[in-house]
């Protein structure tokens, strides 16, 4: 709500300024003696006739200013503070007095400018109060009008065309910001100051200019797609927008020749022939343009559904591999030793098992959850090697005070290959982890010896799923913010990963 008052006070305030503009820009020209006797022929003829001399700032310039100034801030008043701020609020006697303050004020100060404005008739100020009391309440009733309509369109979403189906969004914004602009310049023209062009330009206006946008969205939202269901009907179609642009536009047009008091069937067949071209042409190519859109956003709708599996399918991968393994631990530490580090074990596992229930699919965690999930599990993997003087593990895993997140079992995978392919009883071994944090980028290594696998091994065979679901899960989440680099040799395994988060 707020955004559209905003773009309400501005397009007004920017009409207004407009008009301002052009007065003195028409005033300098004068002054300047340009046109002067073209202007004074054209503004002041009716103060010669009647004996009177026209000073054009005096009985021109500076009139129309007030006028428009007067219509702009009795707009503001009622627009954006009695409205929203009294009635909205229930505050209906402020709302009363208030509103006839603007009222008085807005008929004294139209009374005063119409005695310098229209000062040729010789009459005093009680007649032009009088004449502007009705005057003003025409004014503040199209203010009313606008008030309505404005609320309506922004409020009521339940306005339903034929067939019970709801008009598209689309056109409900459209006709928010076309009668917006629409009606705040409009309010400029209820006052005709005794002008015929500007009578003329302001009759067009309030009749052709909704004529205009209602064949826009005739074509674009009823007649266009039920053609696009079948090209093969295109008379039909074309049929179609003739007959309900002629039948719309006649209301329209004898409204306008009521206003300007003229009748001339050639402009109004130039009119009528002249807005279907434009706004036909316009119209259909919106709807092909906004089609084209539609289509290319449900392809990225696709391909992000698509993306998205492919990630749950990838996660779903790793995680029973990781209880596989640390099942597998607490078996072999259960058969060497006693209950005790079994127990140890337990609860370790129990807490990386609430981790993958609770948090692993979510899309991000805190950084700091997933370091103590790598903790756990190093721990846990160094139960059953804790014996064996020829195993060394070394970790320097520095916390992270920063709250950053980070894709969930990112890390892990990289530590797990490490202890499944870095560990032999039989044969020295190393495994070394590091992780450092510094301005928004992590670096991760991980070191490890090698070992050939031995015949029975139940996993000889397997191709290291976890290594290569990382890679793809780096692609699609860190993507052009990620260096990994691996090296293998056959004595040692090198992981270095960097990622900014």
């Amino acid at each position: 709500m707020i955004h559209h008052r905003k773009i309400e006070f501005w397009v007004v305030t920017v009409v207004i300024i407009f008009f301002i503009f052009s007065f003195v820009q028409e005033a300098a020209a004068v002054l300047s003696n340009h046109d002067y006797h073209d202007m004074l022929h054209q503004y002041g003829y009716r103060f010669n006739e009647n004996g009177l001399w026209f000073d054009f700032l005096k009985h021109r310039t500076y009139p129309l200013l007030s006028y428009y100034l007067t219509i702009y801030l009795s707009f503001l008043l009622i627009n954006f503070y009695i409205y929203p701020k009294l009635y909205l609020k229930h505050d209906y006697t402020l709302t009363v007095l208030l509103g006839l303050l603007v009222y008085i004020g807005t008929v004294v100060s139209f009374s005063v400018t119409d005695t310098w404005f229209k000062g040729y008739m010789q009459v005093g100020f009680g007649y032009f109060f009088l004449k502007n009391l009705v005057l003003v309440v025409l004014l503040f009733g199209s203010f009313a009008l606008y008030i309505f309509l404005k609320e309506n369109a922004l409020r009521t979403y339940t306005i339903r065309a034929a067939g019970g189906k709801t008009f598209p969004p689309a056109i409900k914004r459209e006709f928010q910001v076309v009668g917006g602009i629409w009606f705040g310049i409009l309010l400029l023209f209820v006052v005709s100051f005794d002008d015929r062009e500007a009578r003329a330009f302001g009759a067009f206006w309030f009749t052709m200019v909704p004529y205009a946008y209602l064949l826009y969205a005739l074509n674009r939202y009823w007649l266009l797609p039920e053609f696009e269901k079948d090209r093969r009907q295109f008379w039909a179609y074309f049929s179609k927008l003739l007959s309900y642009s002629l039948l719309l536009f006649l209301p329209f047009a004898l409204v306008f020749s009521g206003l300007i008091n003229e009748f001339e069937p050639g402009l109004f067949v130039a009119i009528w022939i002249g807005q279907l071209l434009v706004v036909g042409t316009l119209s259909w190519l919106v709807y092909r343009r906004t089609k084209n859109d539609v289509s290319q956003l449900i392809t990225l709708k696709k391909e992000l559904g698509q993306t998205t599996a492919d990630l749950q399918f990838l996660r779903s991968q790793i995680n029973p591999h990781f209880l596989f393994n640390s099942l597998n631990t607490l078996y072999g530490t259960a058969l060497q030793e006693n209950s005790e580090r079994t127990a140890q074990g337990i609860q370790m596992l129990g807490d990386m098992m609430r981790f993958m229930l609770h948090e692993n699919h979510q899309h991000k965690i805190l950084l700091t959850r997933e370091l103590e999930y790598m903790r756990n599990y190093i721990e846990l993997q160094s139960l059953r090697v804790s014996t064996t003087p020829d195993i060394v593990i070394q970790t320097r895993i520095e916390d992270v005070l920063d709250e950053k997140f980070i894709a969930p079992m990112l890390l892990i995978p990289f530590v797990e290959n490490a202890f499944k392919h870095g560990i032999s009883l039989k044969q020295k071994s190393w495994i070394k982890v590091t992780l450092h944090y510094d301005q928004d980028k992590l670096y991760f290594d991980v070191y490890n010896s090698t070992h050939s696998r031995q015949e029975l091994d139940p996993e000889k065979d397997k191709s290291g799923v976890g290594l290569e679901n990382v890679r793809q899960r780096l692609a699609l989440l860190y993507p052009e913010r990620h260096e990994l680099i691996i090296r293998e040799t056959s004595e040692e395994f090198f992981v270095h990963l960097t990622i900014q988060l």
